[in-house]
Parts: C-alpha cells; structure tokens; sequence
C-alpha cells in the first residue's frame, strides 16, 4: 500500500514527467490531466490572494493543494450526479451584473472579462458549468439535511453545554504555567 502511494504523490502529483499530457491523479476511476490540476491550483491560488490581497505565502501551498484536490473532487461528483443545460450557463452569464450595461447585456463587457482572466470562453463556460454543477449538488444535499427548529435548537443546546464544559475543564494553573513559560 505504501509503495502505490509514494508512486501517486511522485510520479502522479508534481515528480518526474509532470507537464502538460501527464496526469496529477484519479478520481472516481478517471484520470485528471495534469493541465487540468494546474488550471484549477491558480484558480484555487487567484482567489486565495482575492481574499488576502497580497502573494499567497510558501506555508500555504498545501492548503493550495488540497483545497485544488478538494474542487476536483467536487466537479467529479457534481458532474456524476448533476445535469446544467446550455441555457442554464447563458441565462447566468447574461443575468450577470458584470456583464450589463444600461441593464442589458453587453457581450464586449463580457469578452473583456473573460480576456482579463486570460482564459478563453470555452473554458470561462466550463467553470461556470462547474460551479453550477456544484450548486445543484449541494441545493439538493441542503434540501435533504433539513431541520426543524426544535432539532436546531437542541442541536445547538448541546454544543453550548459541550462548549461550557470544555470551559470549565481548562485548568487555571497549566494556564499561567504555560503563560509564563512563553515569556
């Protein structure tokens, strides 16, 4: 068992002949192009430095990874069990604020979007397939895990108690220990 995954995370995640025509790994039985991986790391790190506004730190880089194997797992699973028409994408598309001008849509806006990302409107229509995929997928998840408010309730009535109990269980002691220790 060892040696299939030190052979995956080597060969199949980023070690020799890694490039373009390789794959990165599988998932559900189908191969992952390695382009395809890249694709989905600089989106996953585009949107990281969106929401810290600055280079994404070296430290970070396995929260890059995972979180870009996270989003391939997820289009895995949303395209096995969702289906998004081509009207579905271009009402989106259309409907999109960014993309309107005088309350219409403007298709210049929209090809200057696109050229901003530097991606091509094929793959743009891909993504945003995806990510309705996605949505479809966890809608349907959140129609199934409803509550009723007597069971959110008491759901959050013994996290509460859970959470004052590991209040009450910190030792005050081991706490000015450790303090002064850091000093």
């Amino acid at each position: 068992l060892a040696l299939p995954l030190i052979l995956f995370f080597h060969w199949g995640a980023g070690g020799p002949g890694a490039g373009p025509g390789t794959t990165a790994g599988v998932i559900f039985g189908r191969a992952i192009p390695r382009d395809r991986y890249e694709q989905e790391s600089l989106e996953v790190r585009r949107r990281l430095l969106d929401q810290l506004g600055e280079t994404v730190p070296e430290d970070v880089e396995s929260i890059v990874h995972q979180q870009t194997w996270n989003r391939l797992i997820l289009v895995e699973e949303a395209r096995r069990r969702t289906r998004v028409e081509d009207q579905d994408v271009a009402r989106t598309i259309q409907s999109h604020s960014a993309f309107q001008r005088e309350g219409r849509f403007d298709p210049t806006l929209y090809f200057r979007f696109i050229r901003a990302l530097g991606m091509s409107p094929q793959v743009f229509e891909q993504r945003l397939r995806d990510d309705l995929r996605i949505q479809k997928l966890l809608d349907s998840i959140r129609a199934k895990a409803a509550l009723s408010e007597e069971e959110l309730k008491a759901a959050y009535a013994r996290e509460a108690i859970r959470l004052q109990a590991t209040l009450i269980t910190i030792e005050s002691s081991w706490f000015v220990e450790t303090a002064t220790q850091a000093l």
